[in-house]
């Protein structure tokens, strides 16, 4: 999603600029500068016309897109995508650590488990360990607790992605496309064809 989003804006503000291009060709038409001959009369007053009109009609669009695609994009949501997509990599780190302690565990376990089977173990043997796997049971049930609570976090998140994040998202496209369509009739109704 956010890769798309990033996409997207970079693709608008590349069609603004080239919009922005076009008005330039047009006004330099309207000045003659035309590489081969000089453009009729008629010509050269319709390319003025549509120049300026095309010129506001890109500002105006390349101010839309400006401020929907990177200030209100940026500042609603990418940035907090972003910082959501920081915080799962966390996540990797407490599983190998969660499986860490679940290895831990398992070796007391068994090490309980053979000194209770070995005559020959002392008691001081068997309580130390028993101890440690006591201790390594807490960590492991801690461990487990707070990889459950980054889960049910990424969950949280995943909704208000699905819910909150992506409606925005579409709204921002929507705006700007609104935007974009009215610049457009603004522009559509100031050019005029020239004479055949």
């Amino acid at each position: 999603m956010i890769t798309n989003a990033e996409h997207f804006r970079a693709k608008l503000k590349e069609s603004a600029g080239l919009a922005s291009k076009l008005a330039h060709n047009f006004m330099r038409m309207s000045q003659g500068d035309v590489g081969e001959g000089e453009p009729e009369e008629a010509w050269m007053t319709t390319a003025k016309r549509q120049s300026e009109v095309l010129k506001t009609t890109t500002a105006d669009s390349a101010l839309v897109v400006e401020q929907v695609l990177y200030i209100d994009m940026d500042q609603f949501l990418l940035s907090d995508l972003k910082a959501q997509l920081e915080s799962y990599s966390d996540i990797n780190k407490l599983v190998k650590e969660r499986y860490e302690l679940k290895v831990e565990l398992q070796h007391y376990s068994d090490k309980v488990q053979e000194l209770n089977f070995n005559p020959k173990a002392t008691e001081e043997k068997k309580v130390r360990n028993a101890e440690k796997y006591a201790t390594a049971n807490n960590k492991l049930r801690e461990q487990t607790d707070a990889l459950m609570r980054r889960f049910a976090e990424a969950e949280l998140r995943r909704r208000r992605v699905l819910e909150e994040d992506l409606p925005r998202l579409m709204d921002l496209h929507r705006s700007t496309y609104e935007a974009m369509a009215a610049n457009a009739l603004k522009a559509a109704q100031g050019i005029t064809l020239a004479p055949a």
